[in-house]
């Protein structure tokens, strides 16, 4: 922050009548002319300032003939500001980025979603998330970009096979990179699916609430959060770069490639006319692995390799593509 004033909303402007002792009353001001903010700036970070000129003081410790002495340790006026910070940045967040508890569920294929709106098409290139547990690292998730939780295969706009990276502290949020960057407008969900029936929590601000965007899966219907107050430590994440280069930026994002069942016990279904493919494991090493070519697609038999997580790099046609799956055998 530059501490540069960019405009006074309100000026000694009068509370009448004069609140009252323990009143509570709302304040309005008019909105920020956003025509002062500069357009090409990466990021802003906006401190809004409100303050009431009380006429408190220091606290008096005594009054007497001749003087008046104060306690200088004790200055009422701070109660009378409250200061606020927006960020303006590359991501949407309910939360103010600390992590107070942590919510979330414990069923194998249970799925949690959380609710954004953007007003303007916009390239979604990352989810980012605070999972605070170290012991939950490299746990098996899938995340999801949906349009509508309404259970349409055609509402799932991204999925993919990722493992929970590692917080570096309590509030570290971790971004997840999503292969396929998608386009998203209006009403979008991101979430994820968990491959473990352990707790897999989620960072919670206490703070500030967006229970009301919550949504959770259990039982293959979708339900609305009724049993946790906050918001998630997750964020969609967009990039202008990647945007720009986009092939896409005039168009629909280009479909997904499917690959099921994933998880699978043995063998995955690539629905595409796939070569060259290289299959490697969380460490960067190639695995062994058996293919055969059907109508519409091929079937990748891994049964040879130790349950975990597996990234499948291969062409379509002349784009390289890559694609995560979770071997979960007997």
């Amino acid at each position: 922050m530059s501490g540069q004033e960019i405009q006074k909303l309100n000026d000694n402007v009068l509370a009448l009548p004069l609140p009252a002792a323990f009143e509570r009353r709302t304040f309005n001001s008019p909105a920020l002319n956003t025509s002062l903010l500069d357009p090409n700036a990466d990021s802003l970070l906006l401190e809004t300032s409100y303050f009431i000129r009380s006429g408190d003081t220091y606290f008096i410790e005594e009054i007497n003939d001749t003087d008046t002495t104060f306690a200088f340790q004790v200055d009422f006026r701070v109660n009378d500001t409250v200061k606020m910070v927006t960020v303006i940045d590359d991501y949407f967040a309910y939360d103010d980025g600390e992590a107070d508890f942590a919510a979330g569920i414990n069923q194998r294929g249970g799925q949690l979603a959380y609710r954004f709106v953007a007003n303007e098409r916009a390239l979604l290139t990352h989810i980012d998330i605070n999972f605070p547990f170290v012991q939950q690292a490299g746990e098996p998730i899938e995340l999801l970009v949906w349009s509508d939780l309404d259970n349409n295969p055609e509402s799932i706009l991204f999925q993919n096979s990722y493992g929970v990276l590692r917080p570096e502290g309590i509030n570290d949020l971790r971004s997840y990179e999503l292969d396929s960057p998608v386009y998203v407008q209006d009403t979008f969900y991101i979430g994820f699916a968990q491959a473990t029936n352990e707790f897999l929590g989620v960072g919670l601000d206490k703070n500030n609430d967006s229970s009301t965007n919550m949504f959770y899966n259990v039982s293959g219907e979708w339900r609305p959060n009724e049993f946790v107050t906050g918001s998630f430590l997750m964020r969609p994440r967009f990039d202008k770069e990647v945007a720009a280069n986009s092939n896409g930026s005039g168009g629909d994002a280009v479909p997904l490639i499917e690959v099921f069942p994933n998880p699978s016990e043995d063998r995955f279904f690539i629905a595409a006319p796939i070569n060259q493919l290289e299959v490697y494991d969380n460490y960067g090493h190639r695995r062994p692995y058996l293919m055969e070519k059907v109508d519409g697609g091929v079937w990748i038999d891994l049964s040879k390799n130790k349950n975990g997580i597996y990234l499948l790099k291969f062409l379509n046609g002349a784009k390289p593509e890559a694609k995560r799956v979770i071997l979960k055998g007997n």
